[in-house]
């Protein structure tokens, strides 16, 4: 369904897929779970007069969204930012679910809750995966989950804010093919005058908190473990791939019985701070071969 250039108005209850052009949303209007709406088309002219209800998923993009009249905003599903927009005037957003910025370049102020909006985090998750959220009005941040992607040494989400008294939980991803270094350093949240610390952290092995009066910062103290990309058989090699850190040595070892510690060595290799893949040649004896990788 396409929708622009007209009003909901009373109870709407949208059903599998709506598509947003622009318009206003007056009344209340549930958006179901499995139903998606698409924000989209750059027309400012996408406003928020009333309740909406989200159990599905909101895929915001292209333009920004405004909010007359003390609108209010119950997320329950996924709210997904794929790119930096403002969003602009009096609006209450009830973070139940979860709040995603999943793309858009980095730097201030990304996307964008201007001054007259409210961000109030009700138990759910505020996701900054990639490029930066800016919250410009007033929020409350203590009762949900904080989460930051780590996508290279120097892109990482990160939240943009005034004071806040740190509380809730705080986690981090480290995405696709990035293998931090020992040393590394990541600002996640920059605020001007931060307290307190978080009640749970939650962060890949090898990371470490750090806080101050302008920010947290998450800090790589230790190896963090390799993860292992796309294992498959191609041929008659079996290959799989692993994200490394620049100069870090790593060891790749063989085990043909998974009941014995009988781990051996078969080859060692220096990381180049990209994914480097190794290859197997598959045998018929042994019938099964197992390989793990270590640091060093």
């Amino acid at each position: 369904v396409l929708f622009g250039g007209s009003y909901l108005v009373g109870t709407n209850v949208i059903n599998g897929g709506l598509a947003w052009i622009n318009g206003w949303w007056n009344g209340l209007v549930i958006v179901n779970t499995n139903s998606l709406v698409s924000i989209y088309a750059t027309t400012y002219g996408k406003t928020f007069n009333g309740l909406v209800i989200n159990y599905g998923t909101v895929n915001w993009s292209a333009d920004q969204l405004n909010a007359n009249g003390g609108a209010v905003i119950d997320n329950y599903g996924l709210w997904n930012a794929q790119d930096s927009q403002n969003f602009d005037g009096s609006v209450v957003f009830n973070n139940f679910g979860t709040f995603v910025k999943s793309g858009g370049v980095g730097g201030y102020p990304g996307t964008y809750f201007t001054g007259g909006t409210v961000f109030n985090q009700a138990g759910g998750t505020l996701s900054v995966q990639t490029g930066e959220v800016t919250l410009g009005g007033t929020y409350n941040l203590t009762n949900g989950t904080l989460n930051f992607g780590i996508n290279g040494p120097t892109d990482n989400g990160r939240l943009q804010l005034g004071g806040l008294t740190l509380g809730g939980a705080l986690s981090a991803t480290v995405n696709g093919s990035f293998a931090p270094a020992v040393g590394d350093q990541f600002g996640v949240i920059g605020s001007s005058a931060l307290n307190g610390t978080f009640s749970s952290v939650n962060l890949p092995a090898g990371f470490s908190v750090a806080y101050s009066a302008g920010g947290v910062l998450l800090n790589v103290t230790g190896p963090v473990p390799v993860e292992i990309l796309s294992p498959q058989r191609v041929g008659t090699n079996f290959i799989f791939q692993f994200a490394t850190a620049s100069g870090q040595s790593y060891t790749i070892q063989r085990n043909d019985d998974l009941a014995t510690t009988n781990w051996v060595f078969y080859t060692n290799l220096v990381g180049t701070g990209s994914a480097i893949q190794v290859q197997a040649p598959v045998t018929v004896t042994p019938s099964k071969r197992f390989f793990r990788v270590r640091e060093p």
